[in-house]
């Protein structure tokens, strides 16, 4: 079974992101998810050693994702999912393995995915 963990600011994206998930993975579990850099620090320093892939937006609500890899070690894969492309150099310096452009297709999902794997 994939886990994974959301972060991600937008209701309808996290949403959008589950489903999307769910319909190309039925096996997934979406262990959590949070809307801030805050909530994302102290979630994973508990819970990140039992994750397999992370989704994170680079807008969130108190600040940008890169803030969180300031602040914690990560393990599990990240991959971006953002409407923003001027972030993607910047990504792959924190090591994500893959940068998804809103709205993200089936496709490019399970590219994604199955490169975390």
């Amino acid at each position: 079974m994939l886990k994974v963990y959301i972060i991600e600011d937008e209701l309808p994206a996290q949403i959008n992101l589950t489903k999307a998930l769910k319909k190309n993975f039925p096996d997934i579990y979406i262990a959590g998810v949070s809307d801030s850099v805050t909530g994302s620090v102290s979630w994973l320093k508990e819970n990140q050693k039992n994750i397999d892939i992370i989704f994170m937006d680079v807008s969130l609500s108190d600040g940008k994702c890169f803030d969180i890899f300031d602040r914690i070690n990560i393990t599990p894969k990240v991959i971006i999912t953002t409407a923003y492309d001027n972030y993607a150099i910047k990504a792959f310096k924190v090591n994500c393995i893959d940068y998804l452009l809103k709205p993200i297709t089936d496709n490019e999902l399970k590219n994604a995915v199955n490169r975390a794997c």
